[in-house]
């Protein structure tokens, strides 16, 4: 009963994997009431654990309690989440059983502290038609609208669109004019694209298109998203291009909030015979604005590949998607250190000391007979990670046979690598030293980097400045 649990646990102080244990038993035997009545006890009497809240949610569920106590212990847990994939898991039960407006803050708050994910809106753009509340629906529609989307995702961007217009004509039409030019001016900022690339062409032949952006990231098939937000939609772009679009093939190539500076494509054909030889490309900047500007371009393809070349101004991308993650790690490395540190002291703290004392004095004795914080239940440990650093040239390749079978096409990427610094440390003294590493060679290739160089940081420039990506292929 709950008050012997109260009792035991005012009395006791359980070791937490104890209390674990007896949680996981008392649910395989299906007594929800004995768990919820466990972890209430354990959580009144200072004894909680972060995940009873989520496994308190749960019980109450189980045992067929009221729903707002289930919506009590989610709350909890929320508190609890130690990152942003727990936060949206609890969002997601909190859905599941109705708690729609609860759901919907815990998503925005997973929005606001990871903007480059995009389950968030995903989910909630669902829960807002189910509310039919505006401004959820303009928070969701608008972040949807406001990102490029896969293929397989592009169907997400055509419902937030359509619920975005829908949702504007009901404002208009309820005479909500206020309401409606400012949700007007969200849709229209967030359709904006700082940078577009549409490639055509026809015949029984396949092109590959492949970008580099301002920061030196390369966007292509095999790389399809960019840490500067550029993605490779493949033959697909939403509000531009459609199924009876084009009666060829189609490669795009679009971002968002791209960086200012110059961009440099590669134009290249796979396999098979395009008709007359050339790609259309078109380039569009800034679209949807009042700066739009439009390139419109035949290509020559054939056993070369051609490179076009083309800048971006008043770009709206600040950092790369790359920083915020790097922020993001860096907060939770933080919490991850204070609760090593809680760890430690609670070792150092606990009331059952003396017994932990005996049990480390029984397994090992360390120099002066002192136990060691490190050496309790809940202690903290590293393991170092060696990665190997390749050092000096290599070669990679990919060979493609045509469909016919007529003639293989063979593409070879060379790659110099060096170790310019070597810093070492020593455990013992806590001394750094730094020296400097070998350069393989000094086989750092040509000077110039890009498309056209012949630089390692390029797309695969040899040791001279002649070995770039264009091989031999036409500037434009």
């Amino acid at each position: 009963a709950g008050h012997d649990w109260d009792d035991h646990f005012a009395n006791h102080d359980e070791d937490r994997k104890t209390v674990r244990g007896w949680a996981r038993d008392l649910m395989d035997q299906r007594e929800y009431d004995a768990v919820v009545n466990l972890m209430q006890a354990a959580l009144r009497n200072g004894q909680g654990q972060s995940w009873m809240y989520e496994g308190l949610a749960l019980a109450l569920e189980a045992a067929g309690r009221d729903n707002a106590e289930v919506e009590r212990a989610l709350l909890s847990a929320a508190d609890f989440a130690s990152d942003s994939d727990e936060l949206m898991y609890i969002a997601l039960q909190m859905a599941g059983r109705g708690l729609n407006e609860r759901a919907l803050v815990l998503l925005q708050k997973v929005a606001e502290a990871e903007p480059a994910r995009e389950e968030p809106y995903m989910h909630g753009m669902k829960i807002a038609q189910r509310l039919d509340d505006t401004d959820a629906i303009r928070w969701a529609t608008t972040g949807i609208l406001s990102r490029a989307w896969p293929k397989d995702k592009a169907h997400v961007w055509r419902d937030a669109y359509r619920l975005a217009t829908a949702t504007l004509e009901q404002l208009k039409a309820a005479g909500e004019d206020e309401q409606a030019a400012a949700f007007e001016a969200d849709v229209a900022e967030a359709l904006i694209r700082d940078c577009l690339v549409v490639v055509r062409w026809t015949g029984d032949a396949d092109v590959d298109l492949i970008v580099e952006e301002p920061n030196g990231g390369i966007c292509s098939f095999r790389t399809p998203q960019t840490q500067a937000g550029g993605l490779m939609l493949g033959d697909v772009y939403p509000g531009l291009t459609t199924d009876e679009d084009t009666d060829g093939s189609v490669e795009v190539y679009v971002c968002p909030r791209a960086f200012s500076g110059d961009y440099q494509m590669l134009v290249r054909r796979v396999w098979g015979d395009v008709t007359a030889d050339k790609v259309t490309v078109d380039i569009h900047k800034h679209l949807n604005t009042e700066q739009y500007e439009h390139i419109h371009l035949q290509i020559p393809v054939s056993e070369k590949d051609a490179l076009v070349q083309f800048d971006v101004n008043d770009g709206r991308r600040t950092e790369s998607l790359d920083d915020a993650q790097v922020a993001m790690a860096a907060e939770q490395q933080i919490e991850m250190r204070r609760d090593l540190i809680s760890k430690q002291l609670g070792a150092l703290t606990d009331r059952s000391s003396l017994s932990d004392f005996l049990v480390s004095r029984r397994d090992r004795v360390p120099e002066g007979g002192q136990r060691q914080p490190f050496s309790g239940p809940d202690a903290a440990g590293f393991q170092p990670v060696i990665v190997t650093l390749p050092e000096g040239a290599s070669m990679s390749g990919t060979a493609v046979i045509s469909a016919d079978r007529r003639y293989v096409r063979f593409s070879g990427r060379p790659l110099f690598s060096g170790v310019t610094e070597v810093n070492i440390f020593n455990t013992s003294t806590g001394s750094n030293t730094s020296g400097q590493g070998g350069t393989g060679g000094q086989g750092f290739g040509g000077q110039s980097s890009g498309l056209s160089g012949g630089s390692s940081s390029g797309f695969g420039g040899g040791g001279s400045s002649s070995g770039g990506l264009g091989g031999g292929g036409g500037i434009i």
